[in-house]
């Protein structure tokens, strides 16, 4: 299990995998193998150039109001 997991990860498999779907590669080294174009790669979210783009979450901020924000969700699912 421990192997397939670290294959999947490799740099090339991610890439291959973000050619096929549209998801950035977790491993960075996936834009190095050549196989994401540099077109596709300035697009993919997890792309360095895109590092000052990326919304950082602050999970206290989410635990603090999760009742409330449980209700809100719960109200714009129904709509």
């Amino acid at each position: 299990a421990m192997r397939l997991i670290n294959e999947l990860l490799g740099a090339e498999a991610q890439a291959r995998l973000s050619v096929t779907m549209p998801l950035g590669p977790v491993n960075t080294g996936a834009f190095d193998t050549g196989i994401i174009s540099d077109e596709m790669a300035v697009k993919v979210n997890t792309h360095p150039a895109n590092y000052d783009k990326q919304l950082l979450v602050d999970p206290n901020f989410y635990i603090g109001q999760l009742g409330e924000l449980t209700e809100e969700f719960d109200t714009l699912i129904q709509q």
